[in-house]
């Protein structure tokens, strides 16, 4: 991999974990987290974020495999 995508994956790595802990609160103590639309609100948020982690984990880690390749590596259009 190179040194580019072993940084990406590690912030992404490190995303999914603090967004992982943070949904993992709520759920877990969803009755006292959980009590405006604000709070769903926040979590909502922190989900689509621990899924962007998620996926971006995901696609740089293929990319390090060789399994995907970028047209442009500077943008998100794959081949």
């Amino acid at each position: 991999m190179t040194t580019l995508l072993t940084i990406l994956l590690y912030i992404y790595a490190a995303g999914m974990v603090l967004n992982g802990t943070v949904i993992f609160a709520a759920v877990f103590d969803r009755k006292r987290l959980l009590k405006t639309s604000m709070d769903r609100l926040t979590v909502a948020l922190v989900f689509m974020c621990f899924t962007w982690s998620a996926g971006r984990a995901l696609v740089h880690s293929l990319q390090g495999l060789g399994l995907l390749a970028l047209t442009n590596p500077g943008s998100a259009a794959f081949r």
